[in-house]
């Protein structure tokens, strides 16, 4: 199994429930959208930010924060 230490460049590209949001992280996941958790305050739709994987699994992404403007 690949281990993602690290934090990851992402752009929100929507919501797939109140605590999820589907994210691009290309430098894993290339252009294929995933879902990742975050922790308040959500990102907004085409916010740019970071992503990191709990306990390095690809499985588990979670949205650290936005950085920036869209």
């Amino acid at each position: 199994m690949t281990q993602l230490p690290g934090v990851y460049e992402a752009k929100c590209l929507g919501f797939d429930s109140a605590t999820e949001a589907r994210v691009l992280i290309p430098q894993v996941f290339g252009t294929e959208p995933v879902p990742a958790a975050f922790i308040a305050p959500a990102p907004e739709e085409g916010a740019r930010g970071f992503v990191s994987f709990i306990s390095g699994q690809a499985e588990y992404p979670v949205w650290l924060g936005t950085v920036g403007r869209k």
